[in-house]
C-alpha cells in the first residue's frame, strides 16, 4: 500500500504554490499550504507533515529563522526540507541553509 505523503508548501507567490500543489496532487500526495513563518507554524502543529518544500525568498520571513521553526535542534521527528527557489543562489548561502537543517536544494 502506498503512504499518503503529506506535503507543506512554504511559498509567498500564490503562483507557485498554485503549480507545485497541482503537480504533487496529481501524483497523489496530500498538500497543504503556507505563505508566512506563522502560518508554517500553525499547519506542522495541526497536520503530521512528512516533507516542507521551502522557498529561499519568503518575503519578510527569513529562510534560517525559518528552519529553527521546521527543524528545531535535538528534536527527532523532524519533516524533510527541501529548499526551493524561482531565482539562483549562491552556493555559500544555500550551504549554510542546510548546515541550518534544510535537507537539499
Amino acid at each position: 500500500m502506498k503512504k499518503n505523503i503529506k506535503i507543506l508548501i512554504v511559498d509567498d507567490d500564490p503562483m507557485q504554490v498554485q503549480l507545485i500543489d497541482e503537480l504533487l496532487k496529481n501524483e497523489g500526495h496530500e498538500t497543504f499550504s503556507a505563505c508566512s513563518a506563522c502560518e508554517t507554524l500553525e499547519a506542522l502543529k495541526s497536520k503530521n507533515i512528512d516533507i516542507v518544500l521551502l522557498d529561499v525568498n519568503l518575503g519578510s520571513d527569513n529562510a534560517a529563522e525559518l528552519l529553527n521553526i521546521v527543524k528545531p535542534k535535538g528534536k527527532i521527528n523532524n519533516p524533510f526540507v527541501l529548499l526551493i527557489s524561482g531565482y539562483e543562489y549562491d552556493n555559500k548561502f544555500i550551504g549554510r541553509l542546510i548546515k541550518e537543517g534544510a535537507d537539499g536544494f
